[in-house]
């Protein structure tokens, strides 16, 4: 378990990584996201506005994690995605969460994931917005994702699908 504080829009929230095997009852989680990797080795990350992130997203009522998963990737990225391992889940408290669906207290779903389909960009149905999509080195992971533990995931990660690229 590793806990990380940083803020989020100037509001403190506090995130607790948890692996798989540590959660024994049923939890909210409110978004997944993956690392996803392609028959090279390289990492998907899109850009929306300045930010560059991971692609992912919230279920839709009654909808499967990998579901989610699966459908936010091709929507954001164009992309299909195989092998999908659930790396762990990050607790966040966030006491003054604008996001009224998530609450105080909620979780996220890290996977890592295999490219199989890479397809041509358009727009996001969801949102009508244009992604930027790019596959970047391992070792430039964390120039993209400023997360607490990006390191730590990409670590992860690589070594749960090392044998497929």
């Amino acid at each position: 378990m590793k806990k990380y504080i940083w803020k989020y829009r100037g509001y403190k929230v506090i995130s607790i990584w948890r692996y798989p095997a540590e959660i024994k009852k049923k939890i909210k989680i409110t978004q997944a996201s993956g690392i996803c990797f392609n028959k090279q080795g390289r990492v998907l990350v899109i850009k929306n506005g300045n930010k560059w992130h991971l692609p992912g997203g919230h279920p839709l009522p009654k909808e499967k994690l990998l579901k989610t998963l699966k459908r936010e990737i091709w929507e954001e990225a164009c992309i299909k995605i195989k092998r999908c391992l659930l790396l762990g889940y990050s607790e966040i408290f966030f006491p003054k969460n604008p996001n009224k669906l998530e609450n105080k207290h909620f979780y996220q779903a890290r996977y890592a994931c295999l490219i199989c389909k890479i397809g041509k960009m358009r727009k996001d149905p969801a949102t009508g917005i244009l992604f930027k999509r790019r596959f970047i080195h391992q070792k430039e992971f964390t120039k993209y994702i400023k997360w607490n533990n990006s390191n730590e995931l990409i670590i992860m990660a690589t070594k749960k699908l090392k044998n497929f690229f």
